[in-house]
């Protein structure tokens, strides 16, 4: 499967998740419940394939309180939308720095082969 083609179908994933409006690339602006995925990095692996990390960012509040709250109800929803295509290995909060302020946000790290 091509880079492309995995970002499409996380994004596709990420969609079916209630809360989320799962794309595969960034939207112009994003909102709360916006969620797309990133490629983190590519390494060599066994039979020198590449094994893909991906970064996938959701929105999940427009403060720190808002998004501290949302955090666990969206990390259960996530991981339960793309653990079909992604072994997730990390989950966490992320601050994405925006024109009108940062956005709080959740960021979860899987690999996908």
């Amino acid at each position: 499967m091509t880079l492309d083609s995995t970002r499409e179908v996380i994004g596709t994933a990420l969609d079916t998740a209630p809360s989320v409006t799962g794309t595969a690339l960034p939207p112009m602006v994003p909102f709360v419940g916006s969620a797309w995925p990133l490629v983190s990095e590519l390494e060599r692996g066994p039979g020198n394939c590449f094994m893909a990390e991906w970064r996938v960012i959701c929105v999940i509040g427009a403060d720190e309180r808002s998004a501290a709250l949302a955090f666990s109800d969206y990390a259960d929803e996530l991981l339960e939308a793309v653990e079909q295509v992604l072994y997730v290995q990390t989950i966490r909060p992320a601050v994405l720095p925006a024109q009108l302020g940062n956005l709080y946000c959740l960021e979860m790290i899987g690999v996908s082969q």
